[in-house]
């Protein structure tokens, strides 16, 4: 396992799946151009340790693609955040079903929420087109 701080530009990765691995670099990548060095906002308006819970909810119907992309960047963040999914890649979803819930620190939660969603909603967004096509 890797720690390395926010801070100095790295993220910790924790896990050892090699699914998870090959997405890391990818994650931190888009995680450092979404906060950089931090997310001076929710730093300075969340305490440390407020905890929260958090859902991506499907605002039209889709095909859900990227749930796992989306869990990790969350665990990137804390190894300790809690992710449940509704919804598996494949899976149609109406809209407003909730597809991801996540509880943890409010400040981690703040800090992956978009990086989390830009992934699900590219992803879902290719699979969704992708069949009607077909369909």
């Amino acid at each position: 396992m890797r720690t390395t701080s926010i801070e100095s530009g790295e993220f910790m990765i924790a896990g050892s799946n090699r699914f998870y691995h090959a997405f890391d670099h990818i994650i931190e990548t888009a995680l450092q151009e979404d906060i950089g060095p931090g997310d001076i906002t929710t730093e300075n308006l969340i305490a440390p340790g407020a905890m929260g819970q958090g859902f991506l909810v499907a605002r039209e119907p889709l095909i859900v693609a990227g749930i796992d992309v989306a869990q990790r960047v969350f665990e990137v963040l804390d190894p300790e955040i809690e992710t449940e999914t509704m919804f598996h890649d494949g899976d149609s979803v109406a809209g407003r079903e909730v597809i991801l819930s996540v509880k943890g620190k409010m400040q981690v939660l703040l800090m992956g929420e978009r990086t989390a969603l830009n992934f699900l909603q590219r992803l879902s967004g290719i699979s969704t087109f992708v069949r009607s096509c077909f369909f």
